[in-house]
């Protein structure tokens, strides 16, 4: 698992704050979830979620298995919280109490075996959310280097994999689609084609093709390359 790397973990931090991540999903969350309700965040990463949910007022445990990861979420902190409760734990292992909402924003795709998580998230909550890409429709950086460079991606088929399982556990459930756009910049082209070789698992080797993709797919404004990517969700709620 590459955020248990504490290089990439830090640039995939600052990366996704730089982008304005999880912008309008925090609102959606915000607007589905009673306030002073118990969350249990599944895979909290660096707190970019459970951070401004526990400031909202909030009870949050924040479960996650990456101990670079959980540093991040307390540098982002800034300050103890009493309503944020950390733990360095991987969804399948704890077993802590229940609360009124489990979640799991983009973070049930490493999950072993995934009936079982989302039977333990049933036994855990009164009502879960799992929010996951849906490939359909979405056009973002990560996808046309991933297309191009002919890379596999398991997250094709995750929302069929969720939407199959709760049908066959026979939990009734809804799920709505969420689209937002989010802005990546850079001024380095050679950084960037870095960061994906070691995002992607490739040897260095596919530096330059990588480079040479994101020239061409890029704008460039003076000394600054940007792309706005399309974000398609699928949220499920059960």
């Amino acid at each position: 698992m590459k955020f248990k790397q504490k290089h990439f973990a830090a640039e995939y931090n600052t990366r996704m704050k730089e982008e304005g991540y999880p912008g309008k999903l925090l609102t959606l969350l915000l607007e589905i979830i009673p306030k002073l309700s118990r969350i249990i965040d599944i895979g909290a990463g660096s707190g970019l979620i459970a951070i401004p949910l526990s400031k909202a007022g909030f009870q949050v445990t924040a479960i996650e298995p990456s101990e670079e990861m959980i540093s991040l979420m307390k540098t982002n902190m800034g300050s103890a919280m009493n309503n944020l409760t950390i733990i360095h734990s991987d969804w399948e292992s704890w077993n802590g109490p229940a609360a009124d909402y489990c979640i799991s924003v983009h973070s049930i795709y490493g999950i072993s075996n995934l009936n079982d998580s989302l039977r333990k998230m049933k036994q855990k909550s009164l009502r879960s959310i799992i929010i996951v890409r849906d490939k359909t429709g979405s056009k973002t950086l990560t996808d046309i280097l991933r297309e191009s460079l002919k890379l596999n991606s398991q997250n094709k088929i995750i929302s069929l994999k969720i939407r199959k399982i709760l049908r066959s556990l026979h939990f009734p459930f809804t799920e709505i689609k969420f689209i937002q756009e989010r802005t990546r910049s850079f001024k380095s082209i050679l950084d960037e084609a870095n960061y994906y070789q070691n995002y992607f698992g490739l040897t260095p080797d596919y530096n330059e093709q990588i480079a040479e993709l994101l020239q061409k797919e890029t704008t460039h404004h003076d000394d600054t390359y940007s792309y706005v990517s399309h974000y398609h969700d699928t949220i499920f709620t059960f």
